[in-house]
């Protein structure tokens, strides 16, 4: 049978909120007790539901927790496959980052960032580390590199404003929804106009990967030298011949036994991956105006 103490007692995750400020919030729920996970500066996020994670799961049954509180179990690493992925993938990066792991009974919630803070009724404290329960290995969350393996196709054709930024990303149950903008300034008549669009997939995910836009310079310079990109006015695609797809699958230790795809937004702040059974709905939202 399977160690099972490696997730956080009776914990659920709930809601993830992740802005531009790349500051990050988690919600766990266990019973009517509500716990706040909440960090900033955060430079990628992933979740994934926990049936995907056999190997990690496996892996964290044989080390020692960070308890917080009684249920709470909090992982933390460097030098982990996550973070060498980032650093292999960004230019420079900081030698002292962390890898947050916070697994629950629905899904598995990690980031690379700093410490948190843990809020709930009873206290705000933040996560100390300590040294002899750090983890290290290559192979905690492993990911691949050869994106050159990967075909991009535009999932959803029409014309949108030019250089939109993610400003804010928020997952709630099996729904995901991504708020996007740009900023036109006319000065003549002291106003400033956001064009916004609203991304969201209604169920069906498997897994997210958020990552600050300038941390993906490998990504971005395979889409020049292909000219696969046109980093002005495209941000939904399609990705066939996934590499986010099989680690996931090896993760799993099996192939998926509903078809999933692998949908990606690019845009001039953040690059989301999905992995999802669902499409994602594009909504052009109202423009929104203040004065300057």
């Amino acid at each position: 049978m399977r160690n099972m103490n490696w997730f956080c007692e009776g914990f659920k995750w709930q809601v993830v909120e992740f802005n531009y400020g790349a500051e990050l919030l988690i919600k766990l729920r266990n019973g009517e007790e509500e716990l706040k996970i909440w960090s900033i500066w955060v430079y990628s996020m992933l979740y994934c539901a926990t049936q995907n994670r056999e190997r990690l799961t496996q892996k964290l049954g044989t080390r020692e927790a960070i308890k917080v509180g009684e249920k709470l179990n909090v992982y933390v690493g460097r030098d982990t496959g996550y973070v060498n992925w980032l650093i292999q993938d960004s230019h420079p990066f900081p030698s002292d980052i962390e890898h947050w792991i916070f697994p629950t009974e629905n899904y598995v919630i990690e980031y690379l960032g700093f410490s948190p803070n843990i809020v709930t009724l009873e206290f705000e404290k933040m996560i100390e580390v300590e040294e002899e329960k750090v983890i290290e290995g290559i192979e905690f969350t492993k990911m691949s590199l050869e994106y050159e393996k990967e075909r991009y196709k535009r999932f959803k054709i029409g014309i949108y404003p030019k250089l939109m930024s993610i400003t804010d990303i928020t997952c709630k149950g099996d729904r995901l929804e991504i708020l996007m903008e740009n900023e036109i300034k006319d000065y003549k008549r002291k106003k400033c106009y956001n064009e916004r669009v609203l991304v969201t997939i209604e169920s069906g995910i498997e897994a997210v990967r958020i990552t600050e836009n300038k941390r993906r310079l490998l990504l971005w310079l395979i889409f020049w030298n292909t000219k696969k990109y046109d980093p002005e006015d495209k941000y939904f695609f399609n990705v066939e011949n996934s590499e986010f797809i099989r680690w996931l699958e090896e993760e799993n230790g099996k192939k998926f036994e509903r078809k999933v795809k692998h949908y990606c937004i690019f845009s001039s702040t953040f690059i989301v991956d999905v992995i999802s059974k669902s499409k994602p709905k594009i909504k052009r939202l109202g423009r929104k105006e203040r004065t300057i």
